[in-house]
């Protein structure tokens, strides 16, 4: 946000710091952005580590200065090599159109500007709105540049031409297939120096330092001598990312497993999931942790065989179901005598009713997508961008794929916790409140996953019983058979529908549809 004249070098440095505190948090679980003003008061991290450490970050090509805020960023294509061949080969047509376009507008159509104003006349002039008229009818030569540019915009506009070549060039354009691209980082050829700020304050920098790690974990030192250059005499973000990774470093595969391990089961190890310091809660089961810290390293750091490992014991396998005596013995659950009951997060709950209703679109990868949402939410933000909802199986994405905008959530997700994207979020909050139950009756994107649902319902086989569409709906929305009583509530449901709406099916499963996706077991992981 470069709004209310931000200094560029303060802009910089909040962004460094930015991914300092991140990176630390991350992969660390350290808090060390403590440290970014002072020595850290609890954990022996001390301020000249916070910029030893900010070092590594402190010499990207983003700098902040441009009069964009990207244009000092780099990408990366990721599309597949076939799309990136064919828009290479249409980039050459289109960029040669618009070669022979502009040499065209500069020596042929611009040279007509004073004939076209000749043969202005009343009638075409009062086609053009009041600001163009008034421009029109200052002489040429008293025009200012701006005045005598926009005569130009306004002349070139007109010219059915210039309209034509730019639709064929429109046209090539919109034949080039989409490419998938992602932000990265670049460094400066000659590093920044980085200093210690007093106090953390941009304008009172201090001693000079070089990149470095805390001096309580272990040294970088193996990789200080390796990959560098004549003009790399320190280490970069490569060996940065190769110390995180080390056997040697304590810490990485440890936050990483507790972090799926909380994920799993609602709790980590390690309470405190962003804070393995002093004043963070002691491991639950240390040994634990550890040989399941050793074992992901050892195969390749794979989440997929991490989370696959601990899906497949008998303590994830066991029941959420309590006993008074488990309340006894382990109230919070601490010592995993039961299964957790969690409440599905944002993007899972939108998935499950996607699934539920038949509609999702299990395709990976590609760009993001826009799934509907209320109308109007972008006059709340400072850029009201229009939200377009994607058409077709577009829409029906993973909500993974939902379209990120910083200044304003999709709706749906926030209502259920998703964190905002202003800072990192290792623990999201579970919240139980009456507009996630607004959210599920009335949002556009649920309201047609009600729809599909109950069309499923009535469609799945047309020779099935009541009893037989209710066991249906809520194996797919609950992963379960229902009670007899539980039928039998919604048979009542379903004949007070029917007395109520005769000769109208599809408000009647409808109905059911929306009971069955509001059950609180339907949004729950059990």
């Amino acid at each position: 946000n470069h709004e209310g004249g931000v200094d560029p070098e303060q802009f910089r440095v909040e962004s460094v710091v930015d991914r300092v505190n991140t990176t630390a948090t991350v992969w660390l679980g350290l808090t060390l952005a403590c440290a970014q003003c002072h020595d850290h008061k609890f954990d022996p991290v001390s301020q000249r580590d916070y910029y030893r450490f900010m070092a590594f970050f402190n010499s990207t090509e983003n700098d902040g200065h441009g009069n964009s805020a990207l244009e000092a960023e780099h990408f990366v294509e990721l599309s597949a090599p076939e799309d990136l061949a064919k828009r290479d080969a249409l980039r050459v047509e289109w960029q040669k159109l618009e070669k022979d376009l502009d040499r065209w507008i500069r020596e042929e159509l611009d040279p007509q500007l004073p004939k076209w104003e000749v043969n202005l006349t009343k009638e075409r002039l009062s086609k053009f709105g009041p600001v163009t008229q008034e421009v029109l009818q200052i002489p040429a030569a008293q025009r200012t540049l701006d005045q005598s540019n926009f005569v130009h915009a306004v002349h070139r506009n007109q010219d059915p031409e210039r309209q034509r070549r730019q639709k064929d060039i429109a046209t090539l354009k919109s034949k080039a297939p989409r490419i998938v691209t992602s932000l990265v980082m670049k460094e400066l050829p000659k590093p920044r120096e980085t200093r210690v700020l007093i106090k953390g304050d941009f304008t009172r920098p201090s001693d000079v330092v070089n990149p470095g790690v805390p001096a309580v974990l272990p040294p970088l030192n193996e990789f200080e001598t390796s990959s560098l250059t004549n003009s790399r005499s320190h280490p970069t973000r490569f060996h940065l990312a190769k110390w995180l990774t080390s056997a040697a470093n304590p810490l990485t595969a440890r936050v990483t497993v507790n972090r799926i391990w909380q994920q799993i089961f609602g709790r980590g190890f390690v309470e405190t999931e962003n804070d393995f310091g002093i004043q963070g809660s002691p491991p639950t089961h240390p040994a634990l942790l550890d040989w399941l810290a050793v074992d992901f390293m050892e195969n390749g750091w794979s989440l997929k065989k991490l989370i696959r490992q601990i899906l497949t014991t008998q303590t994830y396998r066991q029941s959420s179901h309590t006993t008074p005596m488990m309340v006894e013995v382990d109230p919070g659950n601490k010592w995993l005598t039961r299964q957790s009951r969690l409440r599905l997060e944002a993007e899972l709950i939108r998935d499950s009713f996607l699934r539920a209703s038949d509609l999702l679109n299990p395709a990976l990868g590609g760009a993001p997508v826009f799934p509907p949402q209320p109308e109007g939410l972008g006059s709340f933000t400072q850029n009201d961008r229009p939200w377009r909802a994607s058409p077709g199986e577009d829409r029906y994405r993973r909500a993974l794929y939902t379209h990120l905008q910083r200044t304003t959530l999709h709706p749906a997700l926030a209502v259920f916790d998703a964190p905002e994207g202003g800072q990192s979020c290792t623990r999201r909050n579970r919240s139980n409140t009456p507009l996630q139950a607004l959210t599920l009756l009335n949002d556009p994107a649920y309201t047609e996953m009600a729809f599909a649902l109950s069309q499923r319902l009535r469609s799945f086989d047309p020779h099935a019983s009541d009893e037989k569409r209710i066991a249906a709906g809520y194996r797919w929305c609950t992963s379960r058979l229902p009670t007899s009583q539980e039928v039998e509530r919604l048979r009542v449901l379903i004949r007070e529908e029917r007395q109520a709406m005769p000769d109208n099916e599809d408000a009647v499963w409808m109905t059911v549809a929306r009971v069955l996706m509001n059950l609180d077991e339907s949004q729950t992981r059990e």
